[in-house]
């Protein structure tokens, strides 16, 4: 069955009794920081994630506002896992690949990246406990998967996440 929402073409999944018997399915989020969105201040994404065998194999987060297409697989490694950030010029052309992490900057303080709209009492727990360990601490915050591209670009060191908020970390698994 297919219908329209808001101009949008819609059809009707199989029951998830159907579903989880998939062995290869694509996974996207079209509108990752719908708040942020909302709010414009550019820190949304389009999120993409291959998952074959229940496991994600691939995932994509574009960033339209800058222009930024973060990637990574395991597939063509053997396992291991590989991650690129590049722009995305006005022809839609990949420019810039840059294999992550980007560097290792030792001088940097420990960063630890949160949700600029959920931040949780969980969250500030772990900041505290981590603030001990790591005394000159810094809490950034990012709304969508920008987070996690902090983490692969090597710009933060942990984003902490609470297990009841993984909706999103399908197609963040290995960037």
């Amino acid at each position: 069955r297919y219908g329209t929402v808001t101009g949008v073409q819609t059809c009707a999944l199989p029951i998830y009794a159907v579903r989880k018997q998939w062995e290869t399915l694509w996974i996207c989020d079209p509108l990752d920081g719908t708040k942020e969105f909302i709010k414009r201040n550019g820190e949304f994404t389009v999120n993409i994630a291959l998952v074959k065998g229940g496991v994600p194999v691939m995932g994509v987060i574009y960033v339209p506002v800058s222009r930024t297409l973060f990637w990574g697989h395991t597939e063509a490694f053997n396992g291991q896992i590989a991650a690129w950030r590049c722009e995305v010029d006005e022809t839609g052309s990949l420019v810039g690949q840059t294999a992550l992490p980007l560097n290792d900057d030792a001088e940097r303080p420990y960063i630890v990246v949160a949700s600029r709209s959920h931040l949780s009492p969980e969250t500030e727990a772990f900041v505290a406990r981590e603030r001990e360990a790591h005394p000159g601490l810094e809490l950034h915050s990012a709304g969508s998967s920008l987070k996690i591209c902090l983490v692969a670009e090597g710009r933060a060191d942990i984003y902490p996440r609470s297990e009841e908020h993984t909706s999103e970390l399908q197609s963040q698994f290995r960037i």
